[in-house]
């Protein structure tokens, strides 16, 4: 008999209710026959269907955050730069130098 009915998912403890709703959300929201989701373990569900997405529904990847990082460090650096030029502690001709090197090291040419 079976103490409690729960399913252990990812190292998580998911109540079974819990576990029916996904099922639902598959069928319903992702067009996913039962048979298509008996064919499938809990990781798979997870990492195929609930794996957190971009405001566009795509999957994010590591390469995407790491992307979003580098134009995040870009701009603060650039920030940085700027504000040295503005406080007078470079000239506008070093300015322009370390503005191309930051973009080479970016990318951002």
């Amino acid at each position: 008999m079976m103490e409690s009915k729960t399913a252990i998912v990812m190292g998580q403890r998911v109540a079974l209710i819990n576990q029916r709703a996904m099922y639902a959300t598959l069928l319903d929201k992702f067009h996913v026959t039962p048979a298509e989701v008996a064919s499938l373990t809990d990781r798979q569900i997870y990492e195929y269907y609930f794996h957190p997405r971009d405001k566009h529904g795509s999957i994010k990847t590591p390469e995407a955050e790491i992307q979003a990082a580098k134009i995040k460090g870009f701009e603060e650096e650039l920030i940085a730069l700027k504000s040295l030029l503005d406080g007078q502690f470079i000239k506008p001709d070093q300015y322009e130098r370390l503005k191309a090197e930051l973009g080479a090291k970016y990318g951002k040419e």
